[in-house]
């Protein structure tokens, strides 16, 4: 009886703490985004793909690596489209990081499709990379959490942010992104990159409490049954 109690105490054990998902970059609309233009944000990687020959392949997609070129990327971000501003940003790691994804879409059609993006974070010699590793999303201009709708932004998971601290009081950023091939129009898409206080915290899933609460129940009956015994 002593044995069947220890494994009930320990299977309520482990279940009193929260199952958290493998996740990297979160997509996340309860960020507020300030400052969408690419002279008044932290640009990373600005992309061009309208279709065409050579590399205008449908497949809009760039990045930016450590030491500023613009190739090979990561992940199996295809690159090969970077216009404009494209920078290798510094930051201190008090506060945790998202990549803030601005579309601008020509025509009737206002939405792209992210399938990848990564930031990658490094002090020294010395790097972290988060991919974002949801499924495909569609995003609609004028829809987002910043000025005029714009800005989607994908944080880092705690989990991720504390392996960034790790690194150091700071860090250089670079980073890759690439949409669905075909769901651009002719316009320049970005990533940039924003801090913010990070003040979520993890909270046990309805399923978990539901077996938590399962598991005190035997818990109890277990208990009980021992006392009418002796």
């Amino acid at each position: 009886m002593k044995r069947k109690c220890f494994t009930c105490l320990l299977f309520v054990a482990v279940l009193a703490f929260p199952s958290v998902s493998h996740a990297e970059l979160l997509f996340d609309t309860t960020i507020t985004v300030f400052g969408t233009g690419l002279g008044a944000v932290n640009t990373l990687v600005t992309v061009h793909d309208p279709g065409g020959p050579g590399n205008q392949n449908g497949t809009e997609s760039g990045c930016i690596n450590q030491n500023g070129s613009f190739s090979p990327c990561l992940g199996g971000v295809e690159g090969g489209d970077n216009t404009a501003i494209n920078n290798v940003l510094t930051f201190d790691t008090v506060n945790n990081f998202a990549a803030v994804v601005n579309i601008a879409e020509t025509g009737q059609d206002l939405t792209a499709t992210v399938t990848d993006l990564y930031l990658t974070f490094c002090s020294g010699a010395n790097c972290h990379t988060a991919f974002y590793n949801g499924a495909d999303l569609s995003i609609t201009q004028g829809t987002g959490t910043g000025l005029g709708g714009s800005g989607f932004t994908f944080r880092l998971s705690d989990a991720e942010f504390a392996l960034v601290q790790a690194l150091g009081a700071s860090v250089t950023v670079s980073g890759g992104v690439q949409f669905l091939n075909g769901s651009t129009n002719d316009g320049n898409d970005t990533v940039h990159v924003i801090q913010f206080a990070d003040t979520t915290q993890v909270v046990p899933e309805p399923a978990s409490l539901s077996l938590l609460g399962c598991g005190l129940i035997v818990l109890g009956a277990l208990s009980r049954r021992t006392l009418l015994r002796k």
